[in-house]
């Protein structure tokens, strides 16, 4: 097997633009790919440096194609006729959670945009149009009256992260002949701010009524156990037991699909109400999660508590309240269900201590 086998080959077209074609001579036949790679002439420095770039991408193209001769995983086959938005809505029928479920929605209304609603074969998709959509969910609006009108870079990231999941996908089961997502940079995500409530704003909540009952009753179980939404709104009286005179949970965290094992005290037990039939669920199902956390807003507000305040507050709530209490990190990592205690530590930096006490330190200035 030598390089002969597998040629570039270039199309000028009528613009001046050169197309990038590999040419393959494979086991007696012979197949042509577009690359959809091009070639710009070379104007300026930097016209020169865009074109180094598009051949070190075909290069490695290239590479490609003669380790799947050499590993005979090689297909002169043409890839079947799939459309992106009709997997990508094949893809949100079978998500296997109500958050993956919404945000995959989300991340869908940006590509249908972006599209201008016309669907596009997967063979279709190259460098060029991954590009492209990230630089619109850099100017992308998003779906929500309430939050800012231009995407944030985390929520940038995680649509693109959807779309180029799909495209994953595709690429290991041999839709497409290559990943056109693996030469895509992303906004550096930013570390997002978590908001909670203090020890005195949680007793404000408590002692302050809420129209929906069933939403102030889930909120607080969430801020006594660290839970999320989907796993209280998944969570079966099968998996309550009592365990050396302590309630205990047993479940699978819906996002992780880890296994937790999680011990909860009187009062979050008692937001549980009466044991009903093993396969019932513990907790009435809640409104969206919009409407849950308009309605959280305003039952604060109500409180005295402008903080823009969503049922994940709750998970966050429990977090800084066992750090509040001096918990130690390693434990605190094991109640919220966290495979890596880096994400723990996240908590710990909002609560840091020894940067208060520093502070206070600061002698007097007479300023």
């Amino acid at each position: 097997m030598n390089k002969d086998f597998v040629k570039f080959r270039l199309r000028d077209r009528k613009d001046g633009v050169k197309s990038i074609f590999l040419s393959y001579y494979y086991r007696g036949k012979r197949h042509e790919e577009s690359l959809r790679l091009y070639l710009i002439p070379e104007l300026t420095k930097e016209d020169k440096k865009k074109n180094k770039e598009t051949w070190k991408i075909a290069e490695i193209v290239k590479s490609r194609r003669l380790t799947e001769m050499q590993e005979n995983k090689f297909s002169l086959n043409k890839s079947k006729k799939i459309y992106l938005l009709e997997l990508w809505q094949e893809k949100i029928n079978k998500a296997n959670s109500f958050g993956n479920k919404c945000t995959m929605k989300s991340a869908y209304r940006q590509m249908y945009t972006y599209l201008n609603g016309k669907d596009i074969l997967l063979e279709e998709i190259d460098f060029k149009f991954v590009e492209g959509f990230v630089k619109f969910l850099n100017k992308g609006q998003t779906n929500f009256k309430y939050l800012s009108s231009t995407l944030k870079p985390n929520s940038q990231s995680l649509y693109f992260s959807k779309f180029r999941t799909i495209i994953k996908e595709a690429y290991r089961h041999k839709l497409i002949n290559d990943d056109p997502c693996v030469f895509v940079k992303l906004p550096k995500v930013e570390e997002a701010e978590r908001t909670y409530l203090t020890l005195e704003e949680l007793n404000a909540v408590v002692d302050t009524p809420c129209p929906i009952e069933n939403i102030k009753t889930c909120f607080l179980f969430s801020c006594l156990t660290g839970l999320r939404r989907s796993d209280i709104m998944n969570l079966t009286w099968d998996q309550v037991s009592n365990i050396n005179g302590l309630t205990r949970l047993t479940f699978r965290q819906q996002k992780t699909k880890g296994l937790q094992y999680l011990d909860i005290n009187e009062q979050a037990a008692r937001l549980m109400g009466e044991r009903k039939k093993n396969k019932d669920y513990v907790f009435p199902r809640l409104p969206s999660h919009e409407c849950t956390n308009n309605y959280i807003r305003n039952w604060a507000a109500a409180a005295g508590i402008t903080k823009k305040l969503t049922f994940h507050s709750g998970r966050h709530t429990f977090a800084t309240l066992m750090i509040t209490l001096d918990t130690d990190l390693y434990t605190v990592s094991k109640l919220l269900g966290h495979s890596d205690i880096r994400t723990t530590q996240i908590y710990a930096k909002v609560l840091d201590r020894n940067r208060q006490d520093a502070i206070k330190k600061i002698p007097d200035l007479h300023i």
